[in-house]
């Protein structure tokens, strides 16, 4: 944050829990950077799943959202949440119920005004979609979730200092192409529509969104690989603060060997890539 303290988020295993098997939970803890982290904050119930994969995110001031999705039963997982305000976890929030095994990992955002958000996608029949849960400033998340796209997965999302919502993720056309999507929230406000922003793959193809970001100026970048024939590349789209998305640009040819592709946005809008590649 903007006094030099971090927090971690990890999934922790309890040696000796209380009832055998159910030795899973969710654990934060902060402190000053180049100081050791005190013990641990547990923030959810113990659970018997080795899957938790929680999610934090953080501005300036100190508020943080924790998230994740966690097995309650044989047959059902729940998606829940905790907001630091003030210093101080709030109580465990239940976003939604929804079938075991059917949601991806959540990603979550935070401005300095402390609204948030929190973004997933979930199988549904033969196909899934993105849903998501806002929280305006200085309030809980509300009841109920978004629909926010159908016939997508795997999305992404940031939130601009006093201004939008960008939620980016990939759509599914026709059952073996894809294509990058994003749409924009004004602050408080409805979700706008979805626009696509890289060409489609290939039959058979793919396309995965790998960043969502704000540059200094405030224009909005969402980078993402896109699979050409044998090979793939990486892509990027901008939006300025007054404008639609720019047509995308390639980033960089990762090849076919390239993987675990990352981006990053540099305070002037230049777009970073790095990824691993296999050599010999």
């Amino acid at each position: 944050d903007g006094a030099g303290n971090a927090t971690v988020v990890w999934k922790g295993r309890r040696a000796a829990p209380a009832t055998p098997g159910v030795d899973d939970f969710v654990a934060a803890s902060t402190a000053p950077i180049g100081t050791l982290f005190p013990a641990p904050e547990v923030l959810s119930p113990d659970a018997a799943d080795d899957f938790i994969v929680p999610r934090i995110a953080m501005n300036s001031s100190g508020e943080a959202v924790v998230a994740w999705v966690r097995q309650v039963s044989p047959t059902e997982d729940a998606i829940e949440a905790r907001i630091r305000m003030g210093g101080a976890f709030g109580p465990l929030r239940e976003l939604a119920r929804v079938p075991a095994n059917t949601v991806g990992e959540v990603a979550v955002a935070i401005e300095d005004d402390g609204e948030a958000a929190i973004v997933w996608s979930r199988e549904v029949g033969p196909s899934s979609v993105v849903e998501g849960a806002f929280r305006a400033p200085g309030a809980t998340f509300p009841g109920g979730v978004q629909v926010l796209a159908a016939g997508a997965s795997g999305p992404l999302v940031a939130v601009a200092s006093g201004g939008p919502t960008v939620i980016a993720w990939s759509r599914i056309l026709d059952g073996d192409r894809t294509v990058a999507q994003a749409a924009i929230r004004s602050p408080g406000g409805s979700l706008g529509p979805a626009v696509d922003l890289s060409q489609p793959s290939e039959p058979g193809g793919f396309v995965s969104v790998r960043a969502v970001g704000f540059d200094a100026s405030g224009a909005a970048v969402v980078g993402w690989r896109r699979s050409k024939g044998d090979s793939s590349v990486a892509e990027a789209a901008r939006r300025p603060v007054a404008g639609p998305f720019e047509p995308a640009v390639q980033v960089a040819d990762i090849g076919a060997t390239g993987g675990s592709l990352a981006f990053g946005i540099e305070p002037g809008g230049d777009v970073v890539a790095a990824w691993r590649e296999r050599i010999g």
